[in-house]
């Protein structure tokens, strides 16, 4: 099999030969776990014709030789080559129409940023939807509001239809958006996919502690159990690197490259890709000797937690797990200083 070949079969017959199905059809383009690595939200779409892909948990994409290097750890194409031969099987029927030699059209369905202003815990007189979102989480919203936006966008080939949410500026000016498609809350990169780093803004504390997330929602929750707390830390006198997915690990290792820390604590989720990501980090500090360490026995999963459900345990969840009794306290006050209860978000 050579290059042409390769290029030649359709992305959804090569993923279902390695045993990935599609998890969700939109926009005439077909939606993916990852299949490298381990995630509950599908962010892997491929191109309508089906020849190409972009993962949006990394930011990164391409044809099928990139995917079989990916997910065979190889870093030959010959190597890539033989993957794709054995995956397909040598009987594999090439298809006549060399889809290689038209101009690869990725189609992706990225968004673009409208606006990002300060956030707001109310619109008109009602709770705004990103308070309601934080609160069902169990994230007080004040705790949280020196580092979110309140973000619209809208897909690049889509200007008629804008969507709103709220979200964390990364490092390439991009927001990480949590948003309400009217069916629930999903993620999605606004601009360029990349890590949130949030240096202390005390002066005098610029080596101390660094605490790394995967996701935003812990690193709410942080602040929001911080905050909580009868002798709780001034929150600016510490540093936050948010990777925004699991595979962003090695983007954020070149930026600690960059930066010096006495600690690190490392707020790592439960599961393969957790796993995968708390010892890539581990590893890179233990070379650079310093110190580290991980948090998660203080939010470990219930003992009769199914294998297949640890992925989805983090420490939003457990915290959420110790609140399940809607806290009112959470809710800002309106101007007639009353709280509200809003609708719950899953």
């Amino acid at each position: 099999m050579n290059v042409k070949d390769a290029k030649s079969i359709p992305l959804d017959e090569f993923l279902e030969n390695l045993g990935h199905a599609c998890a969700k059809m939109s926009g005439g383009r077909k939606w993916y776990r990852a299949p490298y690595r381990e995630e509950n939200t599908p962010s892997f779409v491929l191109t309508k014709d089906r020849f190409a892909w972009y993962d949006h948990g990394e930011g990164r994409g391409g044809s099928i030789i990139e995917l079989a290097m990916r997910c065979g750890d190889l870093r030959d194409v010959s190597d890539a080559l033989s993957y794709i031969e054995r995956t397909v099987g040598k009987g594999y029927a090439i298809p006549t129409i060399r889809m290689e030699n038209k101009p690869m059209d990725p189609e992706l369905p990225f968004y673009e940023l409208i606006t990002a202003n300060n956030f707001r815990t109310y619109v008109g007189r009602g709770m705004s939807k990103g308070v309601q979102y934080l609160v069902s989480r169990c994230i007080n919203p004040d705790a949280v509001t020196p580092y979110i936006k309140d973000v619209k966008f809208n897909a690049i080939n889509n200007v008629k239809r804008a969507y709103t949410g709220i979200g964390i500026r990364n490092n390439e000016g991009g927001f990480e958006v949590r948003f309400d498609r009217g069916r629930g809350y999903e993620k999605t990169t606004v601009g360029a996919k990349a890590v949130s780093f949030f240096p202390t803004t005390v002066k005098g504390s610029e080596n101390g502690t660094l605490h790394i997330f995967e996701g935003a929602p812990d690193f709410y929750t942080y602040l929001t159990w911080n905050s909580k707390k009868p002798n709780s830390i001034n929150p600016a006198s510490q540093s936050y690197l948010i990777l925004n997915g699991t595979g962003m690990t090695t983007q954020a290792i070149k930026l600690l490259q960059d930066h010096h820390f006495a600690f690190v604590a490392i707020w790592s989720q439960y599961g393969k890709g957790g796993h995968q990501m708390e010892d890539e980090l581990l590893t890179y500090l233990s070379m650079i000797n310093c110190k580290a360490g991980t948090t998660k026995d203080m939010y470990a999963p219930p003992s009769d937690t199914p294998e297949d459900q640890l992925s989805k345990w983090d420490f939003n969840a457990w915290y959420v797990a110790q609140n399940m009794i809607l806290n009112t306290d959470l809710l800002p006050q309106n101007k007639a200083g009353l709280r509200v209860t809003p609708k719950l978000y899953k």
